[in-house]
């Protein structure tokens, strides 16, 4: 998984820092990071900070705020999990069992939302 992170970040990310010289505003930044893929594991251990992505991501998008800038608007248009042909029932067994197919899938998507936004915030 951590080739794949590091090749969606580093390859097919964009990153842009946009900075206003006028006196009337302050420097602004954004990063664009499109179609990364590999946050699919957040959706099933949604804030688990000792999953390889977490910590691999971490340490690249520290690189990325270290050198660049702060980034303090994410747009990640694409895709940030991949599920390809995951049977739904996976996601109901992985989830707990307990849910119906809608909550699973819905549940899955707002976990790796959710972990994605904390995993930047830490980095």
């Amino acid at each position: 998984m951590f080739p794949m992170l590091c090749r969606s970040i580093l390859l097919l990310s964009l990153y842009f820092a946009v900075s206003a010289n006028d006196e009337s505003s302050s420097p602004f930044s954004f990063v664009v990071l499109s179609d990364i893929h590999s946050f699919t594991e957040l959706s099933f251990k949604p804030f688990d900070d000792t999953l390889s992505v977490w910590i691999q991501g971490k340490k690249i998008l520290k690189n990325i705020k270290d050198n660049y800038g702060g980034g303090k608007f994410v747009v990640m248009p694409g895709d940030g999990a991949s599920y390809g042909d995951t049977p739904t029932a996976n996601f109901v067994t992985r989830l707990g069992g307990n849910l119906s197919d809608n909550e699973a899938v819905y549940k899955g998507g707002v976990n790796c939302h959710s972990s994605t936004k904390a995993l930047f915030r830490s980095a």
